[in-house]
């Protein structure tokens, strides 16, 4: 299986949720593994790139008759337009069709399945047309994602999802960072007797919570940041109050 050029492409909306492919159909997968990746070909003669499966050479993705899904002939391949969707950050892209629609993936999923599943349509543009681009192998060190506040795996007792929309007012957000790393999610959620700490909690693929961490010095999650120099990831919060911890503490196993 070629290594190069190999991207993932992760919804915004549906945390851990890839755009997947079987060789025959397209749709999602909850975590990304070898049937997520994708190669990007551009057409060369004219603006536009194809998109190959990696797992299955000669697998393209194309709209056939409004619908999303995959031939097996260059000829049909549809050719796509990556749109830069945040000047600031340009893993965030949107794949365009020619007709002006959007790959869209319209419904996620909270949990594997070896089939797949959630929905691909093509769709006028909106946040969920949204993907984080990248390589395959990011998972060597720890994302930072921006999800639904709503999304989130079941709170344990005394906890409570807290975010802010700026680190100055208690105004709430609707979108919040989470960390990705090694197959595991890892939400940092308040106390309810609002005690300034937060607890830092793992999930793995099937949403089970995998371990948990408990540390003071900041509440109410405004932004995760990663500094990958000095191996560190900052949990910051009300009033920019941080949480620093090494990524030797938040390794599980």
């Amino acid at each position: 299986m070629a290594t190069e050029n190999s991207f993932n492409l992760e919804s915004t909306r549906f945390v851990n949720t890839y755009l997947r492919t079987d060789g025959n159909i397209v749709n999602c997968q909850y975590t990304a593994g070898p049937w997520e990746r994708w190669q990007i070909i551009p057409l060369g003669t004219k603006p536009g790139f194809f998109l190959q499966s990696v797992q299955f050479p000669g697998s393209y993705l194309c709209v056939l008759q409004g619908i999303v899904t995959i031939t097996h002939s260059k000829v049909e391949a549809t050719d796509f337009n990556l749109i830069l969707c945040d000047p600031n950050d340009t893993s965030k892209v949107a794949v365009q069709a020619p007709t002006g629609l959007f790959v869209t993936i319209s419904s996620g999923m909270s949990a594997f399945n070896g089939a797949g599943g959630g929905a691909v349509q093509l769709l006028p543009f909106s946040p969920e047309a949204i993907f984080d681009l990248m390589p395959a192998n990011y998972g060597n060190q720890p994302q930072v994602k921006q999800v639904d506040v709503t999304s989130h795996p079941p709170i344990p007792t005394g906890l409570k999802a807290t975010y802010l929309q700026n680190p100055n007012s208690l105004d709430p957000a609707d979108r919040c960072d989470v960390l990705v790393w090694n197959e595991l999610t890892y939400w940092a959620y308040s106390y309810t007797d609002n005690r300034v700490g937060m607890a830092i909690l793992a999930y793995d693929a099937s949403n089970q919570l995998v371990q948990r961490w408990d540390q003071d010095g900041a509440r109410y999650l405004w932004k995760i940041t990663v500094d990958a120099d000095n191996q560190t990831v900052q949990f910051i919060g009300q009033a920019s109050q941080a949480i620093t911890m090494t990524w030797d503490s938040l390794k599980v196993g």
